[in-house]
């Protein structure tokens, strides 16, 4: 048995003595039957879920969870055409998301004296008046096969370079990290998160380099896999785990800095399971949990103070703290037109 195995049997033995002592949320003990739907990212996300998440949870709360992944702005789109019956009882989105869906009377507050795991991250990643906590962060930079591309990619005007016709991948702002890229864009020509004019015309000359617009995030990595691609908008945790398995893909640091978006765990409102769905959100941020999702080939960062940054997360940032300093979005401007955002870019690259 590896030490991975070992460390995840110790978590998982560890969370069930919380269990039983009745440390952990009492809430899951009183819908102990029920068994929650948890929306997730697709790809990797969707994996760690599977693979950390549920099992840990199921420690606490032994009628499980369905885990069920979907680009935000889909599943957004459910919740709001079900408000009376949700398909979610917790949801995982971006500040925009987040700011939308509580326009719509779409989430509710978190049950903070229920949830101790919330006293561990900093309160900067707690929503105002209980709404959401950072589940985790994702750090994103350039996506490179090292086999075409010899020297490594220093800065995203790189995906410009006119040898990259036809091989260059990008994600549109229906997904967090297509919306914060976008605003980088914006900010390296003069603009900035009212002002997406300069991203744009930046975007119509990338146009006869771009070879297709993933799916998904999770989508680059098959793509470079099957060698449709060289250049990309990649996440971290998307890129490592193909590059330790031997596939010819690699991720460059821009010289402005990784891009990072946020994993905001939420409870949806009218949620029939929110005490459930509480205790799962209460174990997205258990230290030992986060723990395991920052190893490879998961990559994720946590946001509890408790868990070092170790291996290639020690690349990214030295500690959360110092890796917050970063994070300087505005996302009001972004959320009030996102939608609008989202069908100029499907009009002008998916189907121009």
């Amino acid at each position: 048995m590896n030490d991975s195995s070992l460390t995840r049997r110790r978590l998982l033995a560890g969370l069930g003595g919380l269990a039983a002592a009745g440390i952990l949320p009492g809430m899951a003990r009183a819908q102990s039957g029920g068994k929650i739907v948890a929306q997730t990212f697709p790809g990797v996300w969707e994996q760690a879920a599977r693979a950390i998440v549920v099992p840990a949870y199921s420690k606490v709360a032994p009628g499980g969870a369905t885990i069920s992944p979907a680009v935000i702005v889909d599943a957004l789109a459910k919740l709001a055409a079900s408000k009376n019956a949700p398909p979610y009882d917790v949801i995982m989105i971006d500040e925009p998301g987040e700011i939308a869906a509580r326009a719509q009377g779409l989430l509710a507050p978190l049950p903070v004296d229920k949830m101790p795991n919330l006293a561990r991250l900093p309160k900067t990643l707690v929503g105002a008046g209980g709404y959401g906590a950072m589940a985790a962060l994702q750090a994103f930079g350039i996506a490179y096969n090292p086999r075409t591309v010899k020297q490594a990619p220093t800065s995203w005007e790189d995906l410009w370079r006119p040898e990259y016709k036809g091989r260059v991948l990008i994600s549109g702002p229906d997904t967090t990290i297509g919306m914060t890229w976008m605003v980088a864009l914006a900010k390296m020509h003069g603009g900035d998160e009212r002002n997406l004019e300069p991203a744009w015309k930046a975007l119509e000359k990338l146009k006869p380099n771009i070879a297709t617009i993933p799916p998904n995030p999770g989508a680059v990595g098959p793509l470079f896999q099957q060698g449709q691609a060289d250049i990309a908008v990649g996440f971290l945790g998307v890129v490592e785990p193909l590059r330790a398995r031997g596939v010819d893909i690699a991720i460059a640091r821009p010289e402005t800095g990784w891009g990072l978006v946020s994993n905001i765990a939420h409870l949806v409102a009218g949620s029939k399971l929110a005490d459930l769905g509480a205790a799962y959100i209460n174990t997205l941020l258990d230290a030992g949990v986060q723990a395991e999702l920052a190893k490879p080939p998961y990559y994720s960062i946590p946001s509890n103070l408790d868990v070092p940054f170790n291996g290639t997360l020690a690349n990214v940032a030295p500690n959360l703290p110092e890796l917050l300093k970063s994070r300087d979005m505005d996302w009001a401007p972004i959320a009030a037109q996102r939608r609008e955002l989202i069908d100029r870019f499907n009009r002008e690259f998916r189907r121009g």
